[in-house]
């Protein structure tokens, strides 16, 4: 039986894609801000899905970040779950924000590979 989940994301990309067909939680904050809103996600039960830091771009380097939760909250925080948000968040502490620097061609490039990299989470997760 596929995983029942739902995308929380900042990546209008993501949104755009995903909006009509699945439960997308769309957040208009930046990295270190939608990587919180996870953090919160996780304290209020939900089991993260992905790993808050996929892909080999930098921490703080691109703006968008998407993962993935599933739907139905536990009785209490995954440990696990807790344990990977609080190594991302601990991460980013070592990492400048340059998402502002970019320009809007690197921005979209970003989203693309947000977009990619959860695209591939949904797959996996639509065939468990």
């Amino acid at each position: 039986m596929p995983v029942k989940y739902f995308i929380l994301t900042n990546n209008p990309m993501v949104l755009e894609k995903y909006g009509d067909e699945k439960d997308v939680r769309f957040f208009d904050l930046d990295f270190k801000g939608i990587i919180e809103k996870g953090s919160e996600m996780i304290s209020e039960n939900y089991k993260l899905l992905t790993h808050p830091l996929s892909g080999s771009i930098k921490p703080m380097a691109t703006r968008y970040k998407s993962m993935l939760f599933q739907k139905k909250p536990l009785d209490k925080p995954d440990t696990w779950s807790v344990k990977l948000i609080s190594s991302a968040l601990q991460s980013l502490d070592k990492f400048e924000d340059q998402s502002y620097k970019h320009t809007k061609q690197n921005l979209e490039d970003f989203s693309l590979v947000d977009y990619t990299l959860i695209a591939s989470a949904i797959s996996s997760a639509e065939m468990r």
